[in-house]
């Protein structure tokens, strides 16, 4: 996955994970975790002995933070929400989901 800024009219294919900043952190949110989301050096596919779909992927999400993943069809955003819930084999790399229990 590249994450590129594209010249207008030109297609590209890439995936952009967009955070916004300065939000108010709610009560239940765990405002001590560093990151909610992580994934670090992933490469992942659709089965163990097939091609990998996603390479090389990094990525930090904070928690509290609202977060929009935006690309063009078939760049791979289904397939990396997919390695972040564990639909996807991992060849390499680590993915961290930290979750909270509620009530």
């Amino acid at each position: 996955m590249k994450i590129s800024k594209p010249d207008p009219g030109i297609a590209v294919d890439c995936c952009v994970l967009l955070t916004a900043k300065g939000l108010k952190n709610e009560s239940n949110v765990f405002t001590f975790l560093e990151y909610a989301l992580e994934i670090s050096g992933g490469t992942f596919s659709h089965l163990r002995d097939k091609k990998p779909v996603l390479k090389d992927i990094n990525m930090r999400v904070k928690p509290g933070s609202l977060t929009a993943l935006v690309g063009s069809v078939g760049c791979g955003k289904s397939s990396l929400l997919s390695a972040l819930i564990g639909d996807l084999y991992k060849h390499s790399g680590t993915v961290t989901v930290k979750v909270r229990k509620t009530n």
